[in-house]
């Protein structure tokens, strides 16, 4: 029996700004509530990759937020 399992990998950028930066990369439902915390701590200015287990939640859209040093960018995500 073969099991092909599909792991999300959310890939995100520091930008170069100094050294290291405050980030946090969450998760939100629809209605806005935070459901998942994929990394918060502090980060060298590079290209960085976090899995997400999207067995940990139900099928539908998500809101993928990157914060770094207090400036947010968001996402959406389908998981299915």
């Amino acid at each position: 029996m073969i099991t092909k399992t599909m792991t999300p990998m959310i890939r995100y950028t520091i930008p170069e700004s100094g050294g290291l930066q405050k980030t946090r990369v969450s998760l939100a439902n629809s209605l806005g509530q935070e459901v998942d915390v994929l990394f918060d701590g502090f980060q060298q200015p590079g290209k960085y990759t976090v899995e997400l287990d999207k067995n940990k939640f139900q099928s539908g859209w998500y809101i993928l937020l990157l914060e770094v040093n207090g400036q947010r960018d968001t996402r959406t995500l389908a998981l299915f």
